[in-house]
């Protein structure tokens, strides 16, 4: 296992992981490089669908249904009347109702589908483009008709069996040998692990110096075991069957050149009125976004809502600024892709905008909500 799977914010999902073939002598080369594909057939394929969790956020998810697989016919026999459905070269009768993918060969056989009333709601993989469809109802005639849909995607791989008329259900185990990072000492012998995390003033204060002039490598946080060295007089209060286990915090960059490609951000301010010049327009709002990120207003593993920054800017500059928006550096990024981010559990945001990451302009409208503009 190499690390947790990130999301294009930035934000780790700690329901997946990131794996790589083993490298059993540290030679940098697998000792098995075509591991993935003795394990993962030209055929296997893995469906999964988005869902919004309680909290307000989409996730993804592997599917489970009836799934029917005509990668390798050019026709089909639709009975919409008898709901049924089979491959033209031989019988071989599904229920159409109850089919909720078709794996086709090319979109002629997709669009056969087509105003198939017990196909309703059905996704459709296209194989020859790699698309996923689903056939909706359009307007009120009762036309049933492919949408190209952003709900579902198809990636190779293998894992549980997913279709559910499937005669064996394989469960796809995978074996994971979970040991403790070569940082971090446990004693086996004890019972509770507290877990500590800790941000020391010497780091922070190292941090604020590099804030100052943001050049060279970005501060490295201290190590498990320089931290027990730091905090060893606290083992006199624990119990003896505890171990204490420190993990230093990390800082999650934001906006400016220095943080990551998926969250280098820059604003766009609309003026109200000419109280400042451009400049100190945009002295100030850096000021701003500097008090809002300062460490003592988070908490580790917090998540950041711009609408809540624009707000904070708004009341501190009150009637000088008219709207500010936020962008994504990244020139195929789209508007509203900063508008949250999530910190792994052990991270504090701070931000590295400067002025050059501002730009005054004179409207909001659909040019300049652009990330390519």
């Amino acid at each position: 296992m190499l690390e947790t799977y990130k999301e294009p914010d930035g934000y780790s999902d700690n329901r997946k992981v990131r794996v790589a073939p083993l490298d059993s002598d540290g030679d940098m080369v697998p000792d098995r490089p075509l591991q993935f594909e003795e394990f993962v057939d030209q055929t296997d394929e893995v469906y999964f669908e988005y869902y919004t969790d309680f909290d307000g956020y989409r996730y993804d998810r592997p599917v489970a249904g009836v799934i029917v697989d005509y990668r390798n016919e050019d026709a089909l026999n639709i009975d919409n009347s008898g709901n049924r459905v089979s491959p033209k070269r031989y019988d071989d009768y599904k229920t159409l109702s109850a089919i909720d993918w078709f794996i086709v060969k090319d979109k002629t056989v997709a669009e056969s589908l087509q105003n198939k009333s017990n196909a309703t709601g059905a996704v459709v993989h296209v194989i020859s483009e790699n698309k996923t469809y689903q056939l909706m109802p359009i307007g009120t005639d009762g036309e049933i008709t492919l949408v190209a849909t952003q709900d579902y995607y198809v990636k190779p791989g293998r894992g549980k069996t997913q279709n559910t008329l499937a005669p064996v259900i394989n469960p796809g185990t995978v074996r994971w040998k979970h040991v403790a990072p070569n940082d971090v000492r446990i004693d086996p012998s004890i019972s509770n692990i507290v877990e500590m995390l800790v941000l020391t003033s010497s780091y922070y204060s190292e941090v604020s110096k590099w804030l100052n002039r943001p050049q060279g490598v970005f501060p490295l946080q201290p190590t498990s075991d320089q931290l027990s060295t730091e905090f060893a007089g606290l083992n006199t209060y624990k119990s003896a069957s505890d171990s204490l286990v420190y993990r230093s915090a990390k800082f999650k960059l934001l906006f400016g050149n220095q943080a990551e490609d998926n969250v280098k951000a820059k604003f766009r301010v609309v003026k109200l009125s000419n109280q400042f010049s451009d400049n100190e327009l945009k002295s100030k709002i850096i000021t701003i976004i500097n008090e809002y990120f300062d460490v003592n207003n988070w908490d580790f593993g917090e998540t950041f809502y711009f609408t809540e920054l624009s707000t904070y800017i708004h009341q501190q500059l009150g009637t000088a600024l008219g709207s500010i928006v936020i962008l994504p550096k990244n020139t195929s990024g789209k508007f509203g892709e900063m508008f949250q981010v999530k910190a792994e559990p052990n991270e504090l945001f701070i931000s590295t905008a400067s002025v050059n990451d501002i730009e005054i302009i004179t409207r909001i409208d659909n040019q300049t909500l652009r990330a390519d503009r």
